[in-house]
């Protein structure tokens, strides 16, 4: 603040340029004078808000799969500067935005075809595709398998631990068990 201070009094530039000089150099010294001011916002509750901020927008995201706000949007609900955002949402949760939205995405869609028998184009509107070519492309490049065995996948599994009579034991098993000779 000092050396602003004295490059006000003693300026060393050419008179043509005196005028831009002496504004940029008060501006300096005002923008050093209110950095002193003003509280220090680092330390934990920085931190705490700031997570807290990107916890909101994790939400945010969330519960708008199918339409989710922009970056920028988002950046400007939680109050943060685009770039901030980004890097802090990236550092809390450990993932890109886009990456996040498509992981999400990935797994809200293998529930739906999972536990649900809608159909399939239902289940990529739900999960935020446009087209069910879109989300067909998605989950074979994600999870290495298509919807349909996906599903049959999900079916053979029930089917095998259905509840029987017996405790811990599969329905396949206490008929087996029924058929055998004692």
């Amino acid at each position: 603040m000092e050396q602003a201070a004295y490059q006000i009094l003693r300026p060393v530039v050419h008179e043509r340029w005196l005028p831009e000089f002496l504004t940029l150099k008060v501006a300096e010294l005002l923008y050093l004078g209110l950095d002193a001011m003003l509280p220090n916002v680092e330390g934990p509750e920085f931190e705490e808000t700031l997570q807290s901020k990107i916890f909101h927008a994790r939400s945010m995201l969330d519960d708008s799969l199918q339409s989710p706000p922009s970056q920028s949007d988002l950046a400007r609900l939680v109050g943060l500067p685009v770039a901030v955002f980004s890097a802090a949402f990236r550092d809390v949760i450990g993932m890109a935005i886009p990456q996040y939205l498509n992981h999400r995405r990935m797994h809200k869609a293998r529930m739906l075809i999972e536990n649900t028998t809608m159909p399939l184009k239902q289940i990529a509107h739900e999960a935020g595709y446009n087209h069910t070519s879109n989300l067909c492309l998605a989950l074979k490049r994600h999870f290495g398998k298509t919807a349909r065995e996906i599903r049959t996948g999900q079916r053979r599994r029930d089917a095998r631990s259905v509840a029987c009579p017996r405790e811990g034991m599969a329905a396949r098993d206490f008929c087996w068990q029924l058929a055998s000779p004692s």
